[in-house]
């Protein structure tokens, strides 16, 4: 039996099932090979584990063979990530396993580190010799032991389970294994923001469960641009919570213009040491930086500039002025309105689904929940003009 997902799968990929592909330090043909006992119907020898990643990407499970002596695997099995950035795929309880993603243009994707996993399942992620195409990057895997909760990432294998881990949205509470694009090439800055959260941090990444994003879409040509949050009011290192960093792909929509999406940290909640049960409320201050091309900095649409705080505070660094050169621009990102957090033009996920938040920047449509996300010129958060 070809190694793959245990249901029916009808869906055609590029790669001929009996091709290899390189896994770990080694090509791996996809075949199962004395792996046991294959009795579906036993579904509490299976798990089934959820897995988040770019759509059209491919993820793969490479397990140990059990009670071999030494390092023994046979085939691997595969996953292709649907619309809405899901795969499910079956695995053989009580076995330690490696899992890698790849995206549709053949890149490996990133691993995100584990957040808040059963620590039965002692997951990591490890780096291999191997580096992936247009950086000098190692290729990082996830290695964990199948263990199945019912919150996820490895589900039992019943019915009810099953439903949980392919649906298109996570479940509360629920914990899923995340892959997210790799770098653009050439490129290779790490982010210094802390992961995993820590809420006893003031320079702690997440206020809340969620990711924020700024979308940049400028004309004439694709530029690299650097974003670096900071606290309120403040331009110091002391006061950085982190960086991140994205180069603009051609829209979709428009000739001659181009996206970028990059993370910020959310306005929010930060962590008072005096007196922890009453953090402060702080927008955050962002630095944009454009690492490759000429710029010039055009307009942006956040609002409340007036009352970034929700007490008045106008914005030290608001500028509309049109056409301001030079390489670096401070934007402020206010706090939303009390009771909910909608903030014009700020793109948001939920924090284990980074993706997610990536589509809406790109597509312009803070709703987008799946389908086509292919990068518009719509609801920017800021222009500029590059050449």
């Amino acid at each position: 039996m070809e190694a793959g997902d245990l249901w029916l799968d009808t869906k055609e990929t590029n790669r001929s099932r009996q091709s290899p592909t390189r896994f770990l330090l080694t090509e791996i043909t996809p075949v199962v090979q004395r792996q046991g006992s294959m009795n579906i119907d036993a579904k509490e020898n299976f798990g089934a584990v959820r897995v988040s990643a770019p759509p059209g990407s491919t993820v793969r499970i490479l397990c140990k063979e059990p009670n071999a002596s030494g390092d023994q695997y046979a085939g691997y099995l595969e996953g292709a990530v649907d619309a809405s950035s899901v795969t499910c795929i079956s695995v053989w309880i009580d076995r330690e396993c490696f899992m890698q993603g790849e995206s549709s243009d053949a890149r490996f994707l990133v691993p995100s580190v584990p957040d808040a996993f059963p620590p039965s399942l002692s997951a990591l992620i490890i780096e291999t010799q191997l580096q992936s195409v247009g950086s000098s990057a190692a290729v990082r895997s996830f290695r964990f032991n199948v263990r199945t909760d019912g919150n996820g990432p490895v589900y039992p294998h019943f019915d009810g389970d099953v439903q949980n881990c392919r649906a298109s949205e996570l479940s509360f509470g629920h914990r899923q294994f995340l892959f997210t694009s790799p770098p653009s090439s050439g490129l290779d800055l790490t982010s210094s923001r802390p992961n995993p959260p820590n809420f006893r941090d003031p320079l702690n990444w997440f206020p809340t469960n969620m990711n924020c994003f700024i979308k940049i879409v400028t004309t004439g040509k694709g530029s690299t641009f650097l974003a670096s949050s900071y606290r309120a009011n403040s331009k110091d290192n002391a006061n950085k919570f982190g960086d991140s960093i994205a180069t603009a792909n051609p829209a979709t929509d428009v000739d001659n213009t181009f996206v970028a999406c990059l993370d910020v940290r959310c306005p929010g909640n930060v962590y008072n040491p005096e007196n922890p049960a009453n953090p402060w409320q702080e927008w955050t201050y962002v630095l944009v930086t454009h690492l490759t091309g000429t710029c010039d900095f055009q307009s942006h649409n956040l609002q409340k500039q007036n009352d970034i705080d929700n007490n008045g505070a106008s914005c030290p660094a608001s500028r509309r002025k049109r056409h301001a050169s030079g390489s670096e621009n401070w934007f402020c990102i206010p706090l939303p309105s009390p009771g909910s957090f909608d903030i014009d033009n700020l793109y948001t996920s939920p924090r284990n689904d980074r993706a997610r938040g990536v589509s809406r920047c790109n597509t312009g449509n803070n709703r987008w929940q799946s389908g086509p996300s292919n990068p518009s010129s719509s609801s920017p958060t800021i222009v500029f003009n590059c050449r």
